[in-house]
């Protein structure tokens, strides 16, 4: 199935996104703390959504 992440800014801009192949069962993905481009980010509170198929979670993120 199609896995995708998308990382948020406290502002709501998207800084990272991710699409992927995935399999039946357990997905690691490590997120760096940088945006698409490369950049790292600030520390703060960030916002993530995982989508699978049709479903989505969401959840959050604190970068020291």
């Amino acid at each position: 199935a199609l896995i995708s992440v998308s990382i948020y800014d406290s502002k709501g801009i998207m800084i990272y996104y991710i699409l992927e192949n995935g399999f039946a069962g357990e997905n690691i993905l490590k997120w760096k703390g940088d945006e698409s481009s490369g950049k790292q980010v600030h520390s703060g509170i960030y916002f993530y959504t995982v989508r699978i198929g049709n479903e989505s979670y969401f959840g959050k993120i604190v970068k020291l």
